[in-house]
């Protein structure tokens, strides 16, 4: 029987894998709308009418912080986003938003500079505000801060585990190759209850796809105050896929053996002729 790879071994596959120094060729971006639109057509259209007049339409932005994380043929893939960058005046050649998402709530831009540096805080040790499309008193505090967190009950991904692996994963890239939020990650592991419910803590803004990075925001209190941090959700072009494998083993060699004895026999993997992709196969 083979069994799925655990949410920490998918992990531990992407830090070991999906970690360039140079960005990648970046994905074609009407393969990118068109497999969102078709997959996911409750989000992903030609245009919302949730955000503003002037530009409505989607578009896929492929620059990023991110552009160094590629698949296996050098692809990098970018962020699907309605309308215009917008936001305070830009800080080191970058807007604070990069769009809307289909609800009309800000599309956070993971390049700006955080308005605080964590200078290397404990990531997994904040108070991080638990549902924060919930009704506690913390989710509450985070709706008021922004009329359009009104969304939260219905954005598309709140609080399931479907995106649960893409967004550690996403989480541990970001915080572990970009200085931006100054976070350190060491205690973000399996085992805590931070990582291993950590689609309880993201808000989804946009969801990922195939060839799409989804992106959330968390938000922590500290002194009385609210911050947020951006959370980059792992497309799944990116993450790892499960080998469809057939098994062929020489039971002929078990037959009218008595217990105990020591047998040796010869069990052959083949990968599915559907499956999509070569495998590296590792025996221990």
């Amino acid at each position: 029987m083979i069994k799925r790879l655990s949410a920490i071994a998918a992990v531990f596959f992407l830090l070991a894998f999906l970690s360039p120094v140079f960005a990648g060729t970046p994905f074609d971006s009407k393969t990118a709308i068109n497999d969102a639109k078709q997959n996911n057509s409750d989000y992903y259209n030609d245009w919302s009418p949730n955000v503003p007049k002037n530009d409505r339409g989607l578009y896929y932005i492929t620059k990023s912080g991110l552009s160094h994380i590629t698949d296996g043929n050098g692809n990098s893939y970018g962020f699907l986003t309605y309308g215009q960058p917008h936001g305070d005046p830009p800080r080191n050649g970058q807007q604070r938003y990069i769009g809307y998402t289909f609800y009309g709530e800000d599309y956070t831009n993971m390049d700006y500079p955080a308005d605080k540096n964590a200078n290397g805080a404990d990531f997994a040790s904040k108070n991080w505000v638990r549902h924060p499309w919930g009704e506690s008193p913390s989710a509450k505090a985070v709706k008021a801060s922004n009329p359009s967190f009104a969304y939260f009950n219905i954005n598309p991904g709140d609080g399931s585990p479907e995106y649960l692996t893409a967004m550690q994963a996403g989480i541990l890239i970001y915080g572990g190759a970009n200085a931006n939020n100054g976070f350190t990650m060491a205690n973000f592991k399996q085992g805590t209850e931070l990582y291993d419910n950590i689609e309880q803590y993201v808000h989804i803004l946009a969801p990922p796809t195939q060839y799409a990075w989804g992106i959330g925001r968390m938000w922590h209190i500290e002194n009385g105050s609210l911050w947020y941090v951006t959370v980059p959700i792992m497309p799944g072009a990116l993450l790892p896929t499960t080998p469809d494998l057939s098994t062929n083993l020489e039971i002929d060699k078990f037959i009218n053996v008595q217990p105990g004895r020591k047998i040796t026999s010869t069990v052959a993997y083949k990968l599915n002729q559907d499956h999509k992709q070569p495998e590296r196969a590792w025996v221990r």
